[in-house]
């Protein structure tokens, strides 16, 4: 979303040729989260969303598949008119609303949203889906989540698939993707396929931190080992985890500095509550090094590096 889907907004991941007819897992990396850089340019520990700012869209790619060691098929970035553009052509399209708030629109303008399911243009659509300050960022992949299964439930619907050359058409300048046309269409004719999949919400449990004047997010290290396990049986690359519910051990590997927040205002932020914490990190694993510029722009984007993508499994 707004240049690209690390880009001041959640990933969602994977879109993946591999994935089976079974179960579409749905995930949002959210764009504070503390990874090592897999680029070209940057290959310290940084924000998930330098990613994409010090290598387009192949370092973004890279970073994502080594950080869940999962290979990842294809991407799509669309800038915000393209969002817009894209539900428009389709839409509109039916989103629950998960609270009543006063948001704020492409524009600037204040938007109002009412609990319940909701129909949306795509900048109301735009507007709810970038909200984070009602809640965190966690909560605002969960509201992109919202719209893009509401985007999917609409093209299941009768008369939609024959809108697919339109939707290309309009997303030409407004996306980068490795998709062909060809297989854009593909999908959007696939509609029956849609409809065979059963959405899966994958959420990490996290904890914020603070270095060098900046705040960072650490997934559990448990934790990101569980989605990344429940991803890889999704795409058929590992066989199908049992069924249960998953929590944390609370260990963790980056002492914060408290440059930022204090230990009782971190707290507030952590997602395993009340629970013992074990710090199992090392002095110095939180450098982060010199940044170098970031990557040119053209047309919104940036432009992508050759950084390797495919990473094996293992």
């Amino acid at each position: 979303m707004v240049n690209t889907i690390l880009k001041e907004a959640d990933l969602f991941c994977p879109n993946s040729v591999r994935i089976n007819f079974t179960i579409y897992p749905l995930c949002s990396l959210l764009r504070d989260t503390f990874v090592k850089i897999h680029s070209q340019q940057y290959h310290g520990y940084q924000r998930i969303e330098s990613a994409y700012t010090y290598g387009g869209d192949a370092a973004a790619v890279a970073t994502v598949e080594h950080y869940l060691n999962l290979p990842i098929d294809y991407y799509l970035t669309v800038n915000w008119d393209g969002f817009i553009r894209a539900i428009d052509d389709v839409g509109p399209v039916e989103v629950n609303v998960d609270r009543d708030f006063i948001g704020q629109n492409y524009w600037g303008k204040p938007e109002k949203f009412k609990a319940g399911l909701q129909p949306m243009s795509g900048a109301r659509a735009l507007a709810y889906a970038r909200e984070r300050h009602i809640d965190n960022d966690q909560h605002r992949g969960f509201r992109q989540q919202a719209v893009f299964y509401a985007m999917v439930k609409r093209l299941n619907q009768e008369g939609l698939s024959s809108k697919g050359a339109k939707v290309v058409g309009d997303l030409k300048d407004q996306m980068r993707t490795n998709l062909t046309d060809h297989d854009m269409l593909t999908l959007f004719k696939s509609r029956k396929i849609f409809k065979q999949y059963r959405v899966k919400r994958l959420t990490f449990e996290w904890r914020t931190f603070d270095i060098a004047g900046r705040s960072m997010v650490e997934v559990y290290p448990d934790s990101r080992k569980q989605v990344s396990r429940q991803l890889q049986a999704a795409a058929g690359l590992r066989p199908d985890l049992p069924s249960q519910t998953f929590t944390t051990n609370g260990y963790y590997r980056y002492a914060s500095d408290e440059s930022v927040e204090s230990k009782t205002d971190e707290a507030k932020a952590d997602t395993h509550y009340g629970q013992s914490h074990v710090y199992v990190g090392h002095a110095g694993n939180t450098a982060i090094g010199k940044l170098p510029a970031a990557v040119p722009l053209k047309n919104g984007f940036r432009v992508s590096d050759r950084t390797e993508t495919m990473y094996t499994i293992h």
